[in-house]
């Protein structure tokens, strides 16, 4: 990732503009960076009920090894209808990123969502087990003994209830955590946990196919959403604009930056920044700067994103792809390891001068993922298969 150019999970917000207040000339940092939060904060859940991750607001840098899939929900390469493509172990440009399969021939099947009136459950494609044949999907990952893992995946039959193996271990014997049988006609969503034992450097991540409805090896066991890796680890960073000294009457512009530097997402991300004493809220100056749902938002809860809670003395965002006026939503890892923000420019207006002059100091924001259990609705039956 280039640092002029933020990630998918590197964002940058206008959190508010406040207006200065204060009767005393003071010097305001250029940046500040937010404290560490307490853990207890935090919370992650699955649909199971499961802890999923606790997530840290750390200052940059903090969040240690990431750990996490290359690819989880089969968005690479770009399918219509479905393909069948080499894995990655294969010098190709066609090849699946990330996965690789035991079946002899080397291949993997995608789909994308609609084909055959079959829904993808996250983003726009998903994988079939079975492509030619009975066979293993994973990835190999880099681990730390002791690393405390989270996975997460939605499975679904494809002619009727299909079932698969999910393994997780050293890549000469991974050890069978759980067995999911799902019907043809809703995704069927699972968690847990995983923690690496003592001298496991390198962990396989796989899905084993056991048994698919219909008896044809070259059929069955959908797989979308896949997640496993190290705890969400919100980073946030504040500027404020103008730098140095400013005075009564001035605007003063907040930005906030936020990234998930974890091997999980953040689920149902809400940003919150206190309006600094000494300062009013300049009404209509709330802003997505970059990310889903960009651009300026009302005052008013209820309406979009982010709202002033004039009461508590702060602007509230609630950010993520899909976000709304009452939650947040996902808020994705990093493809890359990410870089320091660059923070784009804005003017401040500053009104009259006084003669007195002051400045305020940037709170630190503060990040509240917690899970929004997935729901399942039902679907239709899925159509003859095609071969």
């Amino acid at each position: 990732m280039h640092a002029d150019k933020p990630s998918q999970a590197a964002r940058l917000w206008s959190a508010l503009r406040s207006r200065a207040a204060h009767s005393s000339p003071l010097r305001r940092p250029q940046t500040a960076h937010p404290k560490a939060i307490d853990a207890d904060q935090f919370a992650a859940t699955s649909t199971e009920g499961h802890l999923m991750a606790v997530p840290q607001n750390p200052a940059p840098g903090g969040c240690g090894q990431r750990i996490s899939l290359i690819n989880g929900s089969f968005e690479a390469p770009v399918v219509s209808n479905y393909e069948i493509r080499p894995d990655a172990s294969h010098n190709d440009p066609r090849a699946v990123p990330g996965w690789r399969t035991t079946a002899s021939d080397g291949q993997i099947e995608l789909w994308h969502t609609g084909f055959q009136n079959v829904p993808s459950d996250d983003g726009r494609q998903f994988a079939e087990l079975n492509a030619n044949m009975v066979s293993t999907l994973y990835q190999d990952l880099p681990t730390t003994p002791g690393a405390k893992l989270y996975w997460r995946l939605s499975h679904r039959g494809r002619q009727g209830a299909d079932t698969m193996a999910l393994q997780i271990g050293p890549p000469n014997a991974p050890v069978e955590q759980a067995r999911m049988t799902d019907g043809n006609t809703a995704w069927g969503h699972y968690t847990g946990e995983y923690v690496v034992p003592p001298g496991q450097t390198t962990t396989r991540f796989a899905f084993k196919s056991i048994s698919a409805a219909g008896g044809n090896p070259a059929i069955g066991n959908f797989l979308d959403g896949i997640v496993f890796g190290t705890a969400p680890c919100v980073v946030l960073t504040k500027a404020a604009i103008p730098e140095g000294e400013v005075e009564v009457g001035d605007v003063i512009t907040y930005r906030v930056n936020a990234r998930n530097e974890g091997g999980a997402p953040a689920d149902n991300l809400v940003l919150t920044d206190d309006i600094p004493a000494g300062t009013s809220y300049v009404p209509g100056s709330l802003r997505v700067i970059d990310g889903p749902g960009s651009g300026g938002k009302s005052d008013a809860a209820g309406d979009d994103q982010a709202y002033v809670d004039a009461g508590a003395g702060r602007v509230v965002f609630h950010l993520g792809q899909g976000a709304t006026a009452q939650q947040g939503a996902a808020w994705p890892r990093p493809r890359t390891r990410p870089t320091e923000p660059r923070w784009s420019s804005v003017s401040a207006s500053n009104a009259p001068a006084p003669a007195a002059r002051s400045r305020t100091r940037p709170a630190p924001p503060t990040t509240t993922p917690s899970a929004t259990p997935p729901t399942t609705s039902p679907r239709p039956p899925t159509p003859p298969p095609r071969r």
